[in-house]
């Protein structure tokens, strides 16, 4: 009798020591995810629009949808070195990075420009663009509009992330998206988002680790802009915005009623039954791919543990790969043609440099959906009609 008394002591010792551990534990992962997912934390990315733009109107269904551009006098470049020690963690447990912080912070944010969503739409393009003087976002956004039908707009919803560090070229990006393109903000087809340089990691690693050869402005430029894509995919997923989302370049045209060969090509993969990661619409590497919604926050994660490595549509490629082992290339991406987009931007973002590449398919979508045939003026006969 004694021994099982003994024995329930010690069962009861383990007990409310584990216990007070899981307390524990539980509260610092509701602490942790506090700091990195809470919404509507402010930021240092989140003040009044600068003066530029003042005279641009304003959004009025939200107080904060013009805070996310900082004032001229507030710091917009960061290393990214800062780390934060978060109370309550263990010694030995590395520091969570101040960038990653900013990171998932900046991207619950609401929009700076865009009528807040009533509804979810079935699909959102996804844009993340920085400034260019030949002004390639405008012709997007334009051919965008342009070569869908009133219904197929009720689909979407166009997502534009301006990913300039430099102050006054976002005010650049975002003045000519308003001046141009305000009745599609005011109905929210058209939303817009930006964030602060805090969201960056340092690229001071360019100096030692260069992949593929490349020099290392080239390095920075190019994990910038995996951090760029990583942004807007956390964005769309937090705000659960479409049901399916594409990326779209800012220097694309699309082919007339784009948005229903999208959705048609996606009833034919339900009804064949096909299970599938990624669709593309185009021959470019990372142009025109559709994703499902529930993958975003695994790309935006992938994306962020190997920005240095490669350039990000072939880290887009190598997830596509991953999620489905086994398989070959051709089958990992299933290509719809012809191309529903076409490259026209020749001016790089990256300085010096060109890029003439062409779709050769696209054409073929012109034809597959505008042809027209001519106008009727006289109709004659030989035939005798009996009434």
């Amino acid at each position: 009798m004694m021994k099982y008394f003994q024995k329930r002591n010690l069962f009861c010792r383990k007990s409310i020591i584990f216990s007070i551990i899981l307390l524990i534990c539980t509260g610092i992962f509701t602490f942790t995810s506090s700091i990195l997912t809470k919404p509507g934390t402010k930021s240092i990315a989140q003040s009044k629009i600068p003066e530029a733009l003042e005279n641009v109107p304003v959004d009025q269904d939200r107080e904060d949808s013009s805070k996310l551009i900082p004032d001229e006098d507030e710091s917009i470049i960061s290393n990214g070195l800062e780390n934060t020690k978060i109370e309550g963690i263990r010694d030995g447990f590395p520091p969570v990075p101040r960038w990653t912080i900013e990171f998932y912070k900046q991207s619950t944010n609401l929009p700076i420009f865009g009528k807040k969503l009533i509804q979810k739409k079935f699909i959102s393009l996804g844009i993340s663009t920085v400034y260019r003087e030949e002004e390639y976002l405008k012709q997007t956004l334009q051919s965008l509009l342009d070569e869908a039908e009133p219904e197929e707009l009720e689909l979407i919803v166009i997502v534009i992330y301006l990913a300039d560090t430099d102050l006054e070229k976002r005010k650049l990006q975002l003045k000519l998206i308003v001046s141009n393109f305000r009745p599609f903000l005011d109905s929210g087809l058209i939303q817009i988002t930006n964030s602060s340089a805090d969201i960056y990691p340092p690229l001071n690693f360019a100096l030692t680790k260069r992949t593929f050869n490349d020099l290392t402005d080239r390095v920075k430029w190019r994990s910038k802009q995996v951090i760029d894509f990583a942004f807007l995919f956390s964005y769309v997923n937090y705000h659960q915005m479409s049901d399916y989302h594409m990326i779209v370049d800012d220097d694309v045209i699309a082919s007339y009623r784009y948005i229903t060969a999208i959705q048609d090509f996606i009833n034919l993969k339900k009804l064949s039954k096909v299970k599938w990661t990624a669709l593309h619409f185009t021959n470019f590497l990372g142009i025109g791919l559709l994703f499902h919604k529930s993958d975003l926050a695994k790309i935006s994660e992938f994306l962020l543990m190997f920005y240095q490595d490669m350039p990000v549509d072939m880290l887009i490629r190598k997830f596509i790969d991953i999620e489905n082992p086994g398989k070959t290339e051709d089958d990992t991406v299933i290509n719809r043609f012809p191309s529903i987009f076409q490259h026209i931007g020749k001016s790089s973002t990256l300085p010096k440099k060109s890029q003439e590449i062409i779709d050769s398919t696209f054409n073929l979508a012109k034809r597959r959906f505008k042809n027209q045939n001519p106008k009727v003026m006289k109709i004659t006969t030989t035939m005798k009609v009996k009434f």
